[in-house]
């Protein structure tokens, strides 16, 4: 019961608050790749994990901040203090 109550509340925390605002940050986050470790047989065997580039916004409404990722494009053609709305693609 606990377990169930606990995966509501998790579920419920993931959706967004906001849907319009006015954009108070720009972030990029370049690809990067990172290795881990794994067994095969009796070796340890390097696995690359790459994360692609990534472009998001922080947008703002009334108190509330959210970060939405976006592409390139969109990310090139906003700017700080611009209003946008966000369409469910981005959520």
């Amino acid at each position: 019961m606990i377990f169930i109550l606990v995966c509501i509340l998790l579920f419920v925390g993931c959706q967004h608050k906001i849907d319009r605002g006015v954009v108070v940050e720009k972030l990029y986050s370049p690809s990067r790749t990172t290795y881990t470790f794994i067994k095969v047989g009796n070796v340890f065997s390097p696995m690359p994990i790459i994360q692609p580039e990534s472009w998001s916004i922080r947008v703002e409404d009334n108190g509330i901040r959210e970060v939405f990722n976006i592409d390139n494009h969109e990310w090139e053609t906003l700017h700080i203090g611009d209003s946008v709305v966000i369409s469910k693609k981005n959520k």
